[in-house]
């Protein structure tokens, strides 16, 4: 076994481990992109995206644990069902969840801490909650208390201090435009990916 491992985990296994976490991870960014791009691309631009993200999603599949694959179909035939009706914040609020699964999904150590990876959510998430028409600020709302969450635990991490100040103004800027009901203060903070 590798030294200072368990048994189980020998230097093969943690290798196949950090694969698929990267395997897992592209697809995963392939879903944040599908959500930063679902108010602004053409449809034809959409469905492809939708269609190669897709693609990405089903050969990851099998990587997301059993308890958590019927729930991740869901999701991914949520995106194809929203892509079909037009509805853009549907796309973009499907296909976060299908980020959010697939990080979710990743196992052992990460290369890329999982806090960090749970900001990026929320801060897409609350994109595509202030870009729907109506704006959802009450799940805005419990959208930044998560990114807060994140961030409690990420902060100690980060070594810059002007990195560690611009986030700080992030987070607290997501809670106060939700609270002001400001549209123009909570784009200017949504900006945690």
């Amino acid at each position: 076994t590798a030294t200072g491992t368990a048994p189980h985990l020998t230097r093969a296994s943690l290798g196949h481990r950090r694969d698929d976490n990267r395997r897992l991870f592209a697809a995963a960014q392939s879903f944040a992109h599908l959500t930063k791009t679902a108010f602004d691309a053409s449809l034809a631009t959409l469905r492809r995206h939708a269609a190669k993200t897709e693609r990405m999603a089903r050969a990851v599949r099998d990587l997301v644990p059993d308890a958590r694959r019927p729930d991740f179909d869901v999701r991914l035939d949520n995106v194809r069902i929203a892509l079909q009706a037009r509805d853009r914040a549907d796309v973009a609020r499907a296909a976060i969840q299908c980020y959010r699964a697939l990080v979710d999904a990743m196992r052992g150590h990460p290369d890329i801490p999982r806090s960090l990876d749970l900001m990026t959510y929320a801060g897409l998430r609350y994109r595509a909650d202030l870009d729907s028409v109506p704006t959802r600020w009450q799940d805005m709302s419990g959208t930044s208390a998560f990114a807060r969450t994140q961030w409690d635990a990420l902060a100690p991490r980060v070594r810059g201090t002007d990195l560690r100040m611009r986030i700080e103004q992030s987070v607290n800027g997501m809670q106060i435009a939700v609270n002001q009901h400001n549209s123009s203060l909570a784009k200017l903070s949504a900006n945690l990916e």
